[in-house]
């Protein structure tokens, strides 16, 4: 479920305006990663594949590729979470902030 995860504000509980930007943020980050994400349909498996090549480990896979699509959208804002609460960098994180 997007934007379900109250522990996204890993160091500061944000409420209001602040919070709906930054969940503002985080939508427009995960539309841009999944401009990006590759798709593919695996006929051994009879399934629909979708990847992020800028973010290892996101993967998703799924009947239909709108199902697919949903499932990596799900799979990358978890990636997002954990980022931010380990303090990892986030590909792109930075650009897109000047940009929104």
């Amino acid at each position: 479920m997007l934007l379900s995860n109250d522990n996204f504000y890993p160091s500061k509980t944000y409420s209001g305006k602040r919070k709906k930007e930054m969940e503002l943020f985080l939508i427009k980050y995960i539309n841009e990663m999944l401009k990006k994400a590759n798709y593919e349909y695996d006929s051994a498996v009879n399934s629909w594949c979708a990847s992020v090549d800028k973010l290892p480990g996101v993967y998703a896979q799924a009947d239909t590729i709108e199902d697919v699509r949903s499932e990596l959208a799900e799979i990358i804002e978890e990636y997002v979470f954990v980022s931010l609460q380990e303090g990892h960098p986030l590909p792109e994180f930075k650009n897109f902030r000047k940009v929104a």
